[in-house]
Parts: C-alpha cells; structure tokens; sequence
C-alpha cells in the first residue's frame, strides 16, 4: 500500500495533538489544577514527537510543576517566554 505524504502528515499531526493531550491531562491530574497558561501554551506549540515523549517521562517523575519545568530545561532545551517559563 502506497500512502501520500498528505496522509502521513495528517497521522503525525494527530500523533502530536494526542500526545499533546494526555501530557496536558496527566499534569492536571498530578498537579491540581494544572499547569499554568504559559507552560501549557510551550506544551501546545511542541511539534516534536521525541520531545513531547521526554516530557511526558519527566511529568510521571516529577514531584512538582516546578520539578517537571527543571526536567523540561534539562532534557531538551525548549522556547521560553519573556518571563523565563
């Protein structure tokens, strides 16, 4: 079976935004009530399959939101924000 490059995009993309989704949940399940607006947009703007896998390591790890941002630094440098987030 031949599948486009169209269609392989589309299953990345759904890959992404699922991974994107339980990351999101297990950090509102772990830490009430979730992490905060700035953390969760870098978490939403991640595109890397690796990345978001890591990260999702470092959430089951964490003790804390702000263990789980130090471990986020240290596995992979992610973009911050101007308020260093």
């Amino acid at each position: 079976m031949i599948e486009s490059q169209q269609v392989l995009e589309w299953i990345t993309e759904g890959e992404i935004k699922a991974k994107v989704q339980v990351l999101r949940r297990l950090l509102e399940k772990k830490f009430p009530p979730g992490p905060p607006a700035e953390l969760t947009a870098v978490i939403n703007g991640c595109t890397d399959l690796s990345r978001l896998a890591l990260w999702f390591d470092a959430a089951i790890d964490a003790r804390s939101l702000d263990e789980f941002r130090q471990a986020m630094r240290t596995s992979m440098p992610y973009p911050t924000t101007n308020d260093g987030t």
